[in-house]
């Protein structure tokens, strides 16, 4: 039996989750059991990076995600195409009652389902009776090049996607610093201030541009060194601005900046 803040002491887990408010509450569940490390990506493609790269001994997964789903995901696993076990324990979250895809996630070995939203006794409830199955696994046969097929079409599209949203946010800050020099030409502007960080739901804390993720939320505007604001708070981190905060972030004299740790 395991004491509630103990479920999960000592794990690093994987979360795989698109949206941030119920990945974060997902991630501050587990850290409240134990857990020693948990990771959030927000489709199955970064979940496969994730797990070629790192060892975890459970992975919480939503079924409804692009590009490469939550089945897509698990199926992947279980027909070894990650570099994971086979029988990583994979719970399985979903936002709707369908029972075609719980068949679906059952037919390719999920260990275990929740729904959302789910409550810190479910979840809690739900990675204690997986953790402590030792009942072993019947894999499927499964078609691992068709899998690796739907992985490499799934890589592609997102590309296309991060590719649309750099450009949409190169876009957005070229906007940015055009609108404000108009309103600095209008009138007589003193030497720029930076606003204090506005405080939202949770805990803050500043973190490097270079230990940025895609994912997380701004707790407060960013700033560039001659005042203007760039991004504002409560945006929602993607790839593209992670990796535009990253490159160009010195350039604009930003080294921080400060994150919202969850709800």
């Amino acid at each position: 039996m395991f004491s509630e803040n103990s479920i999960a002491k000592g794990l690093r887990i994987l979360v795989v989750e698109d949206h941030f408010f119920m990945a974060g509450l997902v991630s501050q569940i587990l850290r409240g059991l134990g857990a020693d490390r948990v990771d959030i990506v927000p489709n199955g493609v970064k979940a496969v990076q994730k797990l070629n790269s790192s060892l975890y001994h459970l992975a919480i997964c939503d079924i409804a995600m692009e590009p490469f789903n939550g089945l897509q995901l698990l199926a992947a696993i279980r027909a070894g195409v990650t570099d994971a076990d086979k029988e990583l324990p994979v719970i399985m979250l979903t936002g709707h009652i369908d029972f075609e895809m719980r068949a679906a996630a059952k037919g390719l070995a999920a260990n275990g389902f929740l729904p959302k939203p789910m409550s810190w006794n479910s979840l809690s409830a739900e990675v204690a009776r997986v953790l402590s199955d030792d009942a072993p696994l019947e894999i499927p046969p499964l078609n691992k090049e068709h899998i690796l097929q739907g992985l490499n079409e799934a890589k592609v599209k997102n590309k296309a996607i991060e590719k649309e949203d750099e450009e949409e946010d190169l876009r957005y800050i070229g906007h940015v610093y055009r609108s404000q020099d108009k309103r600095k030409r209008k009138r007589k502007v003193s030497k720029p201030s930076v606003s204090a960080p506005v405080r939202i739901a949770g805990r803050t804390h500043l973190r490097s541009v270079d230990k940025l993720n895609a994912g997380d939320v701004l707790a407060a505007d960013v700033i560039a060194g001659d005042g203007r604001k760039l991004l504002s708070k409560g945006i929602e981190l993607s790839s593209a601005k992670v990796k535009l905060l990253k490159e160009q972030g010195r350039a604009f004299g930003i080294t921080e900046v400060r994150i919202h740790e969850g709800p």
